[in-house]
Formats: C-alpha cells, structure tokens, sequence
C-alpha cells in the first residue's frame, strides 16, 4: 500500500473549507484541524492566527464536504471533560455520515492552558486523564458495555441515546515512546506518531513504537493490522531544481528565519523535498519505515491555495 495523504489545518473558517474541499477534490483522505486555544506559544505572535473552537468549526466543515475524513489533530485531554468529548463525537459522527475521527493527546502548550485558566496538572495525571477517558468513551460508544467506573471519571450504565451506528474512531497522537503506543494500540484506529527527529536513528524508533502499538492491539484482543500509522511532515515539491531556492526562501521568510537556517531543518527533520521524483523516492522511504499516512501541516497566514493545489496535483502522481 502507498502512503496516503491527509492535511492538517490551522486558518480562518474561509480557508479551512477551502482546504477541505480543495483536498476532496484531489482525492485526499482525511483534514484534521488544530485544537488549540492559542496558535503559538510565542506570545507575540500568537494572534496571527485565528484559533477556533475545533469541534465547532468541524460541524461546518461537515456540512461542507462529502467524502472526506475530518476530525481533530490533536485535541488535549484538559479541554473537556469526556461526556462533553463523546457528545460532540457522536453528534459529528451523525452530521458528517460517519466521516469523523477524534484525536487525543495529552496537550503540550503550558500558555494556553494558563492564559485561559485551564487547569494543567503535570504530565503523569494527564496521561491517567487520557486513559480513563479512552476507556470512558469505549463504553459511552458502546450501548452494551456495563458503564466506565474509574478514578477521575465515571459513566452510569444506562441507555442514553443518541449513539453511533459504529463507535466513533480515536486517533491518538503524541511523541511517548512506551505509554502512547501502548494507548493507542489498546483503544485507537490510528496512531499519530511525532516528535521523532529523523536525523536520530529513525527508522529504528519509529519501528519500534509501531511494534509496541502492535502488541498492545493484540493483548487487547483487537486485530494490529487495522491499526493506521501516521504522523505529520511537511512535503516541498517542484517541477523543476529551479524552483526549489525560492521556495526555501519564502519559507525562511514566513519563519523569520535566515534561508540557509530553513534548508539545514529540512535537513534535519528528513522532509521530502526537490523535485516530484526526488520526493516520491522519499515517500517510499517513510513508507517503508512503516507510515502509512502523512499528514501535511497547511498552517500559512494568508491561506496559499495555489501552493496547495501545486502539492495535492504533485502528490496525485504518485498516489
């Protein structure tokens, strides 16, 4: 199977539909958006980007698009409580035919969390939050499982109603070497893996978080091969060597950063980048490393849609 692709999304109500259905038009399989409170940890841009309540703004874009998978990339364990989560799960299962996906993590931006007065408890807590709500939302999605009765959070067995007519999918993302896999492969359809610098050995921890997920889908008596692998990487492709300056130019400009400091992270980080070629011989280096999907960050203020329509025709290629 060839890796597929998914955006994520981070801009104003306009351009994230736009986004959508411009990647439904190119047959990409999923948006994700954002959930964030703040766009930046960086105070003193931080208000240059728009951000938006993400389960809201997905009941528009269910409405907007047709075939394609949305839902959230990540939303943090702190920003409500599971009955919340699960209804508004269930209620965008219903207004998009049963197109969304809800992704979990357990936050990571101290500032948005203290400008808003949210609590934050460290991280140890957060991942028990995370977990009792995994195993909250299993039974709230489930019309025959005896209730949730744990530490932090409780569900009574009863017959609430509305429920989906298949438990809404989870996603979950984070960079935890041992506790995020062994989540995601316990309670997840996806697992979003970050935070794994490529320039470190790479392929051998990505293989061996996947491997983790894998074993803990099978303690869980569930199948390891229905588990989709993911993670989110910027891809810069051209049609000719001679595009790719200015194109790392604009984006050390976007950055406010130097060109060389932009091309020594894409170094770095291993992002597929040159010509479509160039790029699709990457592609089937991250696919081998075991991704199966690539989610592609489309944070740019103002919206660029001819850039991304450049990267959807590029990517369709080799689709």
């Amino acid at each position: 199977m060839l890796v597929e692709f998914g955006v994520q999304m981070a801009n104003s109500y306009e351009s994230v539909i736009d986004a959508a259905q411009l990647a439904e038009k190119w047959g990409v399989a999923a948006v994700k958006v954002a959930d964030h409170y703040l766009m930046s940890y960086d105070m003193e841009t931080t208000w240059d980007l728009p951000a938006y309540d993400a389960l809201v703004l997905l009941a528009g874009l269910s409405r907007e698009t047709s075939r394609i998978e949305i839902g959230t990339l990540v939303t943090p364990i702190t920003f409500r409580h599971p009955a919340v989560a699960a209804k508004s799960a269930v209620t965008l299962d219903e207004m998009s035919g049963g197109r969304f996906t809800l992704g979990l993590g357990v936050g990571w931006m101290d500032e948005e969390h203290s400008v808003f007065g949210i609590p934050y408890p460290p991280l140890g807590e957060r991942f028990d939050m995370l977990e009792e709500t995994l195993g909250y939302l299993k039974a709230f999605f489930d019309p025959s499982h005896p209730g949730f009765d744990g530490d932090i959070y409780q569900l009574v067995d009863f017959a609430h109603t509305p429920v989906p007519k298949q438990p809404v999918p989870i996603m979950i993302g984070g960079g935890g070497p041992r506790k995020v896999p062994r989540l995601a492969g316990t309670f997840a359809s996806e697992f979003n893996i970050i935070e794994v610098d490529p320039s470190m050995p790479f392929e051998s921890e990505v293989k061996l978080r996947i491997e983790r997920a894998r074993r803990a889908a099978e303690k869980a008596g569930r199948d390891p091969d229905e588990l989709l692998i993911s993670t989110v990487v910027t891809i810069i492709g051209v049609d000719t060597h001679a595009e790719l300056e200015d194109v790392i130019a604009e984006r050390a400009r976007e950055r406010g950063i130097e060109p060389e400091e932009a091309k020594q992270q894409i170094i770095d980080f291993n992002m597929p980048i040159g010509t479509w070629d160039q790029v699709y011989e990457t592609l089937h280096d991250w696919q081998d490393v075991g991704f199966q999907r690539i989610y592609l960050p489309m944070w740019a203020r103002p919206w660029d849609r001819q850039r991304a329509e450049a990267t959807f025709k590029g990517l369709s290629q080799y689709t």
